[in-house]
């Protein structure tokens, strides 16, 4: 009886080789057929769709000398709603850099949830500007269940990744969002708390009038001008006396100006 068990596990294993070498031949015929350059546009991109479970850090790799080719078959998965692609996506989106990420991160947002596990592991990464954009393609495709991860980087030691990650939570919807940006109206960067008071204007937060008015007495006149804009956007009467008295008597034009266009905003709410 051994004997057969045995003989059975052996043959179970070949054939798994077998297959395993099928499959590894495929992905070689594949390669060689997209760097032939003799093939027409159309093999190749078949090739290309083959490899995108295959061996999608090859096509990673021949982004850079292949890019209308690679570009063309992520297209053609995008449209096909393909997720085989993912990888090949996540790869160059973590890669690529400048507008080339950006255009990556639409590709990803249209996948939606299938694309957010892989969006909130690169919330990990070193790359600053990496994170910052992995965060807003979380919230740009209304990932919900990603609202504690984001909230996290507000803790983060780089400013710019914590105004990154405020800029995101205001455009998440849900309780959850609004608390971590209201914790961010006590950051020590100036542009975290600027970023925090535009999401919960964002997020027509009425929770957020209370501090928002506390910040119309803040020592940084760029604050003061984003309370008073966040003021004018919720939209609640209790904030018109303070906003009058900030648009004629704060010592800078700027917030001057401000307080008198949220007071107009107020004076158009029903």
């Amino acid at each position: 009886m051994s004997l057969i068990v045995l003989g059975g596990c052996a043959d179970g294993e070949d054939r798994w080789n077998q297959a395993g070498m099928k499959i590894a031949a495929r992905a070689s015929a594949w390669r060689h057929e997209f760097d032939d350059p003799a093939q027409p546009d159309s093999s190749r991109m078949a090739a290309a769709r083959g490899l995108l479970s295959l061996d999608p850090q090859f096509l990673a790799a021949r982004y850079v000398q292949y890019p209308q080719l690679v570009r063309g078959t992520i297209e053609q998965a995008v449209v096909a709603r393909d997720t085989t692609c993912l990888p090949l996506l996540v790869e160059l989106f973590e890669t690529r850099g400048g507008e080339e990420r950006i255009e990556f991160e639409v590709d990803l947002i249209a996948f939606g949830a299938a694309a957010h596990p892989h969006l909130r592991e690169l919330l990990k990464r070193q790359d600053r500007g990496l994170v910052v954009r992995a965060a807003d393609a979380l919230a740009k495709s209304g990932a919900e269940a990603a609202t504690t991860d984001i909230a996290a980087l507000l803790l983060h030691n780089d400013a710019w990744i914590r105004m990154g990650a405020a800029h995101a939570l205001g455009q998440l919807r849900g309780k959850a969002a609004t608390d971590a940006l209201l914790t961010a109206l006590s950051d020590s960067a100036y542009a975290v708390i600027n970023a925090a008071l535009v999401g919960l204007a964002s997020q027509h937060a009425d929770v957020a009038c209370e501090p928002a008015l506390v910040l119309l007495a803040d020592s940084r006149p760029e604050v003061r001008k984003h309370a008073a804009h966040t003021l004018g956007q919720l939209g609640n009467p209790a904030a018109r006396e303070r906003l009058l008295r900030v648009s004629e008597q704060d010592p800078d034009d700027g917030v001057r100006f401000m307080a008198s266009r949220a007071l107009q905003a107020l004076a158009a709410t029903p």
